[in-house]
């Protein structure tokens, strides 16, 4: 079947996700950015892919359809003839989410009780009576004002929004979005479940986690090669070099999770399992060189340890107890294709002033240092910080880490 799909990411990385999925798909594959994503066709194989194998989204949904309405009752009318049998099972548990710009339609919690309303009529007319009581779905209102792009209104979830550890527990309801702008509402359902960049490897953190989708756009932005050492002498809990070791061994970020596509309709579980053996072959069993991260807090050495062993990469990373200015006597040699990449405190886990100035000070005279200049990618809240360095670096992408704006840093 063909499916309009649209891949959700925090805002700033579109470009390097349209990449990543140029790179799954092909180089050929028609892949539109837009705000908060990228937006394609494909079939149910290619949906699946997109979930197992991205690591920069945060979520896949599929396009179900839009209607032009300005008063409710023929909104509901409208969307109870879309063709929701495809792509839900009658009795499914829904979340409906809503957001509204430019519309006489404005009021979200209003739009997702009517969707939801609508949802319960088209079973209950395709099934030739009145649909069960489980199709009528919770909603969930997102804020009469979105900011119009795909992704901050309705994509946010509680980990962006406070920095939070998540467990990766969505429960069993499949998100319904409606999103109306100048009148025109896209009804989407989101194939993905958890947030992609919920891994479900990162259960113990240390101050000011990082989420994996960021930390790696980080490695990718830095330039790393995925064939020589790298290093994080800020590991924290362990995130930056754990998702460089997945994605030197071509680990699929997806592997061992549920999607919210298996209670779908459009799943084909002998696909899905040939698509997972596919993805599996192309691992790589170990790698050659090493990666190691080191911090001054021995909670989060053991954070990351046990965060690197559920990824399934603890034989490839190493986590050390040491200073900043004790790290390099730590790792590995730093050749051409080499990486030193870090989230750098922002004030919450150090004073702001002269002791952030002073950590980038040091940084930059570690890296000068080194007999070789390995590649640098820093995630940073404040550029000229960055510039403190001494080191070549220019902007990569910004985006958002903790609802703090970040930049990242690269050279």
């Amino acid at each position: 079947m063909r499916l309009s799909l649209f891949v959700a990411c925090a805002p700033g990385l579109e470009d390097l996700l349209r990449a990543e999925v140029l790179k799954l798909l092909g180089p050929r594959k028609k892949c539109e950015i837009v705000p908060g994503g990228v937006e394609l066709t494909g079939d149910e194989r290619a949906m699946m892919r997109l979930n197992l194998e991205l690591s920069l989204a945060s979520s896949v949904r599929l396009r179900i359809g839009e209607v032009t309405a300005k008063r409710f009752d023929a909104f509901v009318r409208k969307v109870s003839r879309l063709p929701f049998e495809r792509y839900l099972k009658p009795g499914a548990e829904l979340t409906v989410r809503a957001t509204s710009r430019h519309s006489r339609l404005y009021h979200s919690g209003a739009i997702a009780e009517r969707v939801a309303d609508a949802i319960q009529i088209h079973f209950g007319s395709t099934s030739g009576g009145k649909a069960p009581a489980e199709a009528r779905a919770p909603v969930e209102a997102t804020g009469d004002e979105a900011t119009g792009d795909e992704a901050t209104g309705d994509e946010a979830t509680g980990d962006e929004a406070t920095g939070d550890e998540a467990t990766g527990d969505e429960g069993t309801a499949t998100i319904v979005h409606a999103r109306f702008v100048d009148d025109v509402c896209t009804l989407s359902v989101d194939t993905s479940g958890a947030p992609l960049h919920r891994r479900g490897y990162r259960l113990e953190s240390a101050l000011a986690p990082l989420r994996e989708d960021l930390a790696r756009a980080l490695v990718v932005a830095s330039a790393w090669s995925g064939a020589a050492p790298l290093v994080d002498p800020l590991c924290g809990a362990g995130t930056l070099v754990i998702e460089a070791a997945m994605m030197a061994r071509r680990l699929a970020p997806g592997r061992g999770r549920r999607f919210a596509f298996m209670d779908s309709p459009l799943f084909d579980a002998a696909a899905f399992a040939e698509i997972c053996a596919s993805a599996d072959a192309r691992a790589l069993p170990a790698l050659p060189f090493a990666l190691v991260g080191s911090d001054r807090d021995p909670g989060a050495i053991a954070a990351a340890t046990a965060n690197a062993e559920r990824a399934g990469v603890a034989a490839d990373v190493r986590f050390v107890h040491a200073s900043l200015s004790d790290a390099p006597a730590h790792w590995p040699e730093l050749k051409a294709g080499s990486a030193l990449v870090s989230n750098m405190p922002f004030g919450q886990r150090v004073s702001r002033g002269k002791t952030l100035v002073a950590l980038h000070q040091r940084l930059g005279s570690v890296v000068a240092a080194l007999p070789e200049r390995p590649a640098v990618g820093l995630l940073v809240a404040d550029r000229k910080l960055a510039y403190v360095t001494g080191l070549d670096l220019h902007p990569a992408f910004h985006t958002k880490h903790g609802g703090i704006a970040v930049h990242a840093m690269v050279g």
